[in-house]
């Protein structure tokens, strides 16, 4: 998702740690927040689009305790060439309906673990769908609430499909780099299945999905929401953020999708999400201020010189880290030579 304009600063309170303290929202939206049903996207066949008149107003809820919001946290399969601008010429789906198969299942597996009496209250976000994709002024607003949006959310889902690569070179140079350090910490079986993917190197270096993330994990869960950690007994009070792959398609996995670990402040060394790569370069002053907002900028390492297709330093370059140190010289596809 793009910004390109400068973000209002009256949709964003300047003390978090206040509105943590009173468990009031750090960002409010500047337009409404609708959703889909889960049952009704489940149904219909596709990606709704803005025009489909599916969706319902998330003030409608009419239990917000009982319901499950689940953020759809994505990068467009096929992007709109202008991005934000809009030339409506990009959809997030694939001809073979691919990205609709894996929210299905992704969000048929998360309802399946909620408690009986919430099963019909659970309800999708997808930009796509939610955010008017044709009035330019109702898409920047769409996309300028998206950390309202997210801190509105009980859940993140993210599809992983290399359905969008048009060439092996593409996918092979993205399966040579290593996956996110994070990976890590979950379990063996899934992160071999995550090195499969080059849509999962690809998706995490992008500026936005970064930001969705870790503000997902990050932002307090108000204490309105249902929190799923404690549902099933896991000792997190930050939101889960599930990813589904192809793989959970043609498989019947114990599990169903992949549970991320939460991203900590460390993570900001390796996926900052002002190093991410961006569509609009615009972006970064967003993002930065977005950052701010709720003291996240901790750890940001400053980057400059010449960069590689991916946006890491490759060539003659400086990064000065948040501990002081400094390394000018040779680099070569992120790595100081």
């Amino acid at each position: 998702m793009l910004l390109g304009h400068e973000l209002s600063m009256q949709h964003v309170k300047s003390t978090p740690e206040v509105c943590r303290r009173h468990s009031t929202a750090v960002f409010h939206p500047e337009t409404e927040m609708v959703l889909i049903p889960c049952d009704k996207f489940c149904s219909f066949g596709r990606i709704p689009s803005c025009t489909d008149g599916v969706t319902v107003r998330y003030a409608s809820l009419p239990d917000r305790a009982k319901a499950f919001v689940i953020f759809v946290s994505h990068r467009w399969f096929r992007p709109d060439p202008l991005g934000a601008a809009g030339s409506n010429a990009g959809h997030p789906d694939m001809q073979d309906k691919v990205k609709y198969k894996l929210i299905v299942h992704g969000a048929t597996w998360i309802r399946g673990q909620l408690p009986r009496s919430m099963r019909q209250q659970v309800y999708l976000w997808v930009d796509y769908t939610c955010i008017n994709q044709h009035d330019p002024a109702k898409k920047l607003a769409g996309v300028r609430s998206l950390p309202a949006f997210v801190e509105k959310s009980d859940a993140l889902l993210t599809p992983v499909s290399d359905a969008m690569y048009e060439t092996l070179e593409k996918r092979d140079e993205l399966l040579g780099e290593e996956l996110p350090a994070f990976t890590a910490k979950i379990p063996e079986a899934d992160r071999r299945l995550l090195m499969k993917y080059a849509h999962m190197r690809d998706v995490w270096s992008r500026g936005w999905i970064r930001l969705e993330a870790f503000f997902g994990s990050n932002l307090k869960l108000p204490d309105d929401h249902f929190s799923w950690f404690k549902h099933v007994g896991i000792a997190r009070k930050d939101r889960p953020h599930f990813v589904v792959t192809p793989d959970h398609l043609e498989e019947q996995r114990r599990r169903g999708v992949i549970i991320l670990p939460r991203l900590a402040m460390g993570v900001l060394r390796e996926l900052h999400p002002l190093n991410g790569l961006l569509t609009n370069p615009r972006d970064s002053a967003q993002i930065e201020q977005l950052m701010e907002v709720v003291g996240f900028n901790t750890g940001h390492d400053s980057c400059h010189g010449t960069r590689d297709g991916r946006g890491r330093l490759h060539g003659y370059g400086r990064r000065s880290g948040a501990d002081g140190e400094v390394y000018e010289g040779q680099w070569q596809f992120g790595k100081y030579h």
